[in-house]
């Protein structure tokens, strides 16, 4: 009898100390109407890692694509679906996760994963992370999400505090744009993976077709086929990131990935931005005159440091880094940055001609275009003002509101009046301003718009991803020399 009892509680014993695994699965939200998204592929993905053993899942994605709705249906038999991926149902999976690390459903030793694939906008200056996009309206600026429902992640600074608290393994997994932001909740007991850096666009959906096979060709496409049982995050993390071939730059919180895109990700975000859908290499320039030249010094410096980063590792390690394709990559860009400073620097020289212009003959109505630069002056449809402040005269004149007195209404119609006569004498003087410096500015701008059209821009696209390209190999070098052998959250969360 005893041996038979120390054989049974042997056999029960695994079964009463095994871990418990949660995974929430959300996402496919700010897609625009139709049968399917751009996350289907993932999402089928997602849900055959669902079936691997001990893995408990929710999940809420989509709402009213019936082809997603079929996929999810068909691959997430096993699992608690919510449905729609909105604001209420976030709340509860929030909610969801709190309740089970504070009752204890969740212990010391658990893990769990949370994984967003949806659409992500840029962080706000009052956001940690950033938000993402929730179903029910399609997301019209994929920068900001204009027309989409969204909501913070910043919400998970909770769930994170409780798991450290608890013990519980977390890992966060967001594979939307501008997801480098969300490494911002990381710590050294939580893993965070973004599927790109901080001001930079994602990607997902990508294939090519291989022998009449589609190869997924994006970060969180082969991120989410990495998904195996047995493998840790860190390892699909890093196969996932080599596998990539899209304009992105994926993150991971250990120490060496820490380390190599503080460094790496600051001095190339400008050699890696472009003009394909997202007008990101026009904008690494601002808007104005004073932000040009603030910006085009802080992009020249960038430069200058990354060729003296790369200068230093041929001296240390050539024998084990060859910076030579990386270089050439950054030198092509460059050059066709210096192009474009150069024509765009040029047409900044004819607003500060205007500014003397206006300092020289008109230095008694100079302060009438204080609040305009010089190109400005030159572009502004002086007439379409007059005529919005003529409507608004005959407004005053022939149809005041009742709730106005009589005196309101003669200073009001005093203002206007005043306010024509100051925006003629504002079109008088430019268009003498256009006489002298006009014809230059329209040679300039006219040949700035041949030479940098929205058609030719595209090409920064293939300019960015061969930097990306090089700098991807790099990374996995300089990743590969920081890293210890010792466990970290990423590499210590084992599927």
């Amino acid at each position: 009898m005893k041996h038979f009892l120390f054989y049974f509680t042997f056999l029960i014993s695994p079964v009463a100390l095994a871990e418990s695994k949660q995974l929430y699965f959300m996402g496919a939200g700010g897609e625009p109407k139709g049968s399917e998204t751009i996350f289907d592929e993932n999402i089928k993905s997602v849900g055959k890692f669902t079936k691997s053993p001990g893995w408990d899942t929710t999940l809420s994605v989509n709402g009213g694509h019936s082809k997603t709705e079929s996929i999810i249906r068909g691959e997430f038999s096993g699992s608690k679906n919510l449905g729609s991926f909105d604001q209420a149902n976030y709340e509860r999976i929030l909610s969801d996760m709190k309740t089970k690390l504070q009752n204890g459903t969740l212990k010391s030793g658990d893990k769990l994963m949370v994984v967003f694939e949806t659409h992500g906008a840029k962080k706000r200056d009052d956001q940690k992370s950033h938000s993402i996009a929730f179903a029910g309206a399609e997301a019209k600026n994929l920068e900001n999400l204009e027309g989409a429902k969204m909501g913070s992640l910043d919400t998970l600074e909770e769930v994170v505090k409780l798991a450290e608290e608890k013990g519980v393994k977390l890992a966060i997994v967001d594979l939307s744009c501008y997801s480098g932001n969300t490494q911002k909740l990381a710590s050294s007991k939580t893993c965070v993976i973004s599927s790109t850096g901080t001001d930079h666009p994602g990607y997902t959906g990508g294939y090519t077709n291989y022998f009449f096979k589609k190869v997924k060709t994006d970060f969180p496409g082969n991120f989410t086929d990495g998904l195996k049982s047995g493998r840790n995050l860190e390892e699909i993390f890093l196969e996932a990131r080599e596998k990539s071939q899209a304009a992105d730059y994926p993150m991971i919180s250990t120490e060496a990935g820490k380390y190599t895109s503080e460094y790496l990700y600051t001095l190339m975000l400008p050699f890696l931005k472009h003009e394909k859908k997202y007008n990101g290499f026009t904008r690494n320039y601002g808007r104005s005159q004073a932000e040009f030249d603030q910006l085009s010094c802080q992009i020249r410096d960038d430069y200058t440091d990354l060729m003296k980063f790369l200068g230093d590792i041929d001296q240390v390690q050539a024998n084990v880094i060859d910076t030579k394709p990386l270089r050439a990559a950054l030198t092509n860009y460059r050059n066709y940055q210096l192009e474009y400073e150069q024509m765009k620097k040029g047409i900044f020289d004819v607003g500060s001609e205007v500014k003397k212009i206006l300092n020289q003959n008109y230095s008694n109505e100079a302060e009438l275009f204080k609040h305009e630069e010089g190109i400005a002056i030159l572009k502004a449809d002086y007439n379409a003002a007059i005529a919005s402040v003529q409507k608004d005269l005959e407004m005053y004149r022939n149809n005041p509101p009742n709730y106005l007195k009589a005196d309101v209404v003669a200073i009001q119609i005093q203002r206007k009046v005043d306010e024509i006569k100051m925006i003629e004498r504002k079109r008088a003087i430019q268009s003498d301003l256009k006489r002298r410096v006009g014809s230059t500015y329209e040679a300039l701008n006219s040949k700035l718009n041949q030479k940098f059209s929205d058609e030719a821009l595209e090409k920064t696209y293939d300019m960015a991803e061969s930097v990306r390209k090089e700098t991807k190999k790099l990374y996995g070098e300089l990743y590969r020399q920081k890293s210890s052998p010792a466990n970290n959250p990423c590499k210590d969360f084992t599927l």
